[in-house]
């Protein structure tokens, strides 16, 4: 069953701080006053990130991971990584549950981000991932969103390109070339009016 997995988190704490005088800030906020996302906060100008309970299909409920920025003309960019799916074609009584278990799923995201910072939740999403099949074993911190900018706030925590998540914690000071690919993600990179 798909779930939150156990394990602790190893590295550094990250937080953000909000510059409401940044017009980015400001781009982001308007983009997503009325919309059915929810960014973490604060929000920064650069990189933002939200996690959602939303339909796969008609028959699934995804538990979904999402990287936002801005593109060069200040357009709102996003790429998206299933974290965990529920099947919904069962009788009611499941539905229920299985939604409920997603919800669940997504609060646990929330909680982890709100005690123990941005590195904390990203390696938390990318632990559910990889227990619930979604991303292998091995795969790079940057891979969980394979498209968009890097993150700043993580480069400067050590939480870069080079740091590879090994299903258990981030191993620092490999080189990507030094992790074989294990494919099987597909990254949206899509543009999105909300």
């Amino acid at each position: 069953m798909p779930g939150a997995p156990e394990g602790e988190y190893s590295g550094p704490a990250v937080w953000a701080q909000e510059d409401v005088n940044d017009p980015r800030v400001g781009r982001f906020r308007a983009a997503f006053e009325t919309s059915q996302f929810h960014l973490l906060e604060p929000v920064r100008p650069d990189v933002n990130y939200s996690f959602e309970v939303f339909p796969a299909d008609p028959w699934n409920l995804g538990v979904v991971a999402y990287k936002w920025w801005l593109d060069e003309r200040g357009g709102l960019q996003f790429v998206d990584q299933m974290l965990s799916n529920f099947d919904l074609e069962r009788d009611e009584i499941s539905d229920r549950s299985a939604r409920e278990l997603a919800h669940m799923e997504r609060e646990e995201l929330l909680r982890v981000y709100r005690e123990r910072g941005l590195g904390a939740v990203l390696y938390t999403a990318g632990q559910m991932a990889v227990k619930n099949g979604e991303l292998q074993e091995g795969d790079l911190v940057s891979e969980l969103f394979r498209k968009g900018p890097e993150d700043l706030l993580l480069v400067e925590a050590g939480i870069g390109s080079g740091a590879v998540f090994s299903g258990e914690q981030w191993a620092y000071g490999q080189d990507a070339s030094e992790v074989s690919d294990p494919g099987g993600i597909e990254s949206s990179g899509l543009s999105m009016d909300l």
